[in-house]
This record gives C-alpha cells, structure tokens and sequence, in this order.
C-alpha cells in the first residue's frame, strides 16, 4: 500500500521547481495503520505559500488509495 502511496505522491508537481514532492525529497516518512496513513511533509521553507496547497493536493491523492480512509498530515518546520 505504501508504495500506491508514493505513486500518487509523484504526481503532485511543485510548480516552482517542475518536479514532484516525493522526488525532491519533500515527504520525509509515510506510515500506515489499518486504514490510515500518515505524511509527514517537510515544505522547502517554512514560510511556503503553496503549504495549502500541497495539503490539499497530498490529501486527495492519499485517500484516492483503495483501503486508505483517513489521512493525516503533519508539517515539519
């Protein structure tokens, strides 16, 4: 399940840098318990504008995961 995870985390492009989150490095740990997971996402600044966004974006495309209900993101500073 993990590794659907990542596939649909390699599709969320930053569109400052032109190459996907998971690539650059962006999500730091991914865990999974029963039906849900949870990222931890480590923006390139603290004081990113497009945070909102990539929560957004890593919501949908965690939860599109079959099994996957529940997804929590936490923001490391």
């Amino acid at each position: 399940m993990k590794n659907k995870i990542i596939t649909k985390l390699k599709k969320i492009i930053d569109p400052h840098i032109g190459v996907n989150i998971y690539d650059l490095g962006l999500v730091k740990k991914i865990t999974i318990k029963d039906d849900s997971a949870e990222v931890l996402f480590k923006p390139t600044s603290p004081y990113c504008p497009m945070i909102s966004y990539f929560i957004t974006e890593i919501e949908k495309a965690v939860k599109s995961v079959k099994g996957i209900n529940k997804v929590k993101i936490k923001i490391e500073k």
